[in-house]
């Protein structure tokens, strides 16, 4: 089983690992004074969710070699579309990759690190968004235009 899936990639503990997975909601709120009393609070909207992940390659050590999915994820990073996210077998929703960094430790004669940081940031997107973008990829995929 993978620890995540991103957009179809699967981050499992190799060849690309995740060790850390930071997850931050909020609730946004209105704030009301009230003559006399305490401030009372509105719940207006659910604020962007927020993913953080981050974990390494070895570039130099084949079980560990994450460059092709590391590839994938610089693909969809620079087509901007909403991806599905899953933890286990847990549907996280809808999500857009907003940043992909990679910090590259002890290179090589090539530039390469023989070890590759790589951190992951993701914003939750509307489902409606998401759902015609799985339709047009579907429609890509088998031709029908729906």
């Amino acid at each position: 089983m993978a620890l995540y899936i991103i957009g179809g990639v699967r981050c499992e503990l190799a060849p690309f690992n995740i060790d850390e997975a930071d997850d931050e909601s909020e609730m946004r709120h209105a704030r009301h004074e009230v003559l006399g009393g305490t401030v009372s609070h509105e719940v207006t909207a659910q604020a962007d969710r927020k993913l953080d992940l981050e974990g390494s390659i070895f570039p130099r050590q084949p079980q560990l070699d994450g460059r092709p999915e590391l590839e994938l994820l610089e693909g969809i990073l620079a087509d901007g579309s909403p991806i599905l996210v899953t933890r286990g077998n847990t549907s996280l929703g809808w999500f857009v990759l907003t940043k992909l960094r990679k910090n590259h430790r002890y290179l090589d004669g090539s530039g390469v690190g023989r070890k590759v940081r790589v951190q992951i940031s993701l914003e939750r997107t509307q489902a409606s968004r998401a759902r015609s973008a799985a339709v047009d990829i579907f429609s890509r995929l088998t031709g029908y235009i729906a």
